[in-house]
């Protein structure tokens, strides 16, 4: 069981179309659940030519169903509400989200992972440059944390395939993933967009030592070209994402913390005849570091502390470096067996472009997990 752990959550890394939260462990008899919540996250920005402030509502769904041994099925899907204000204009943007499926199933006693995904174009497209593109605009910008930072897009199809092995304490093993993306129209009027489809490849250890478990891992990201109505516009630079965790389990308290470096090359951009406009890095290397240690004071009540450091190293389009710093707290509440309650809040603060620009927000969350 314990290499059946190891290998569904290493393809958990690399899964593309589920919520980040989704787990990829595969359980027999364990119940259908799901997982309801709602996240308000407000951003503030401000330099020498104004002010801009986001405010996002982000309703995801997601839930899992055995359906039978060693086979599961996992879904998301989220309703969101983006508003915002660029220096005294207000734009919005608001609807669903796809619809992302994900078949799992674990081989000769659960040494072997096969998954397939699925991303349903049931999302809003075709967007308005006027009233809905500023929106979006604010949302790719990393240095900024939102839930949801797209909405709709097309059809896709993702393919995993993972093994795993143990000697002793220790498990070890790796998965490789392709992503197919489909064209859609992004925005009214600019024909359409085909994503580059990604390739990934990760390999994972962890050692599990009395009340603390420790995970190390590494994911390598690659992706083609990016067209417009079949023409080269734009080629994603590859990533390496390096990735610790560590956890610690005991009857009144349970820590998780995690730290990680993302390495970032360089981004291909075309001219209108497909000839390289330029090479040049569109967002820096990241740092990250983050910890929640969680207090059970009663057998249902737990409240749990924590907090975040983001490091983005400068781009290659003349933006600086940035750094946010995240501050709050959860408190929670199970309800009966396999269900329960949570509600955060977290304060955020920090700058961009090499403090040019302030940062600061607020995020607040309330959710609810059920089991059938």
């Amino acid at each position: 069981m314990y290499n059946h752990k190891f290998v569904l959550g290493a393809a958990a890394i690399i899964m593309i179309g589920l919520a980040a939260s989704a787990s990829g462990q595969i359980v027999y008899g364990q119940s259908s659940s799901g997982y309801l919540r709602m996240i308000y996250s407000h951003w503030n920005q401000k330099d020498t030519y104004g002010s801009t402030s986001v405010d996002q509502v982000t309703t995801p769904l997601n839930g899992f169903v055995p359906l039978q041994e060693n086979t599961e099925l996992r879904f998301y899907a989220a309703g969101v509400s983006t508003s915002a204000t660029i220096y005294d204009s207000d734009y919005k943007l608001s609807g669903l989200t796809d619809v992302r499926l994900q078949l799992n199933q674990s081989l000769a006693d659960d040494q072997f992972l096969l998954s397939l995904g699925l991303n349903l174009p049931t999302g809003k497209r075709s967007l308005s440059v006027v009233d809905n593109r500023p929106v979006m605009e604010i949302l790719t910008q990393n240095y900024l944390s939102f839930p949801t930072r797209r909405l709709g897009e097309g059809f896709g199809v993702n393919m995993t395939a993972g093994a795993g092995a143990s000697s002793g304490d220790l498990c070890y093993g790796g998965t490789l993933s392709y992503q197919i993306n489909g064209a859609y129209e992004a925005y009214q009027g600019e024909g359409d967009y085909n994503p580059g489809d990604m390739f990934s490849a990760s390999a994972s250890t962890n050692v599990k030592k009395d009340k603390w478990a420790y995970v190390a891992d590494a994911t390598f990201m690659t992706f083609s070209t990016d067209k417009v109505d079949g023409q080269k516009v734009f080629k994603q630079s590859t990533e390496f994402d390096l990735h610790f965790a560590t956890a610690y389990n005991s009857k009144l308290y349970t820590f998780n913390g995690d730290v990680g470096y993302l390495i970032r090359g360089r981004n291909t951009r075309y001219d209108s005849t497909e000839v390289i406009f330029d090479q040049l890095k569109l967002y820096g290397n990241e740092f990250y570091v983050s910890g929640r240690l969680a207090y059970s004071f009663t057998p249902q009540w737990y409240a749990a502390p924590l907090g975040e450091l983001r490091l983005i190293a400068a781009d290659e389009y003349l933006l600086g470096s940035s750094h946010t710093i995240g501050l709050g707290a959860e408190i929670g509440r199970s309800i009966g067996q396999g269900a329960g309650i949570a509600a955060g809040f977290k304060y955020n603060t920090g700058s961009a472009d090499g403090g040019n620009i302030d940062l600061n927000g607020v995020q607040l969350s309330l959710g609810l997990t059920a089991a059938f």
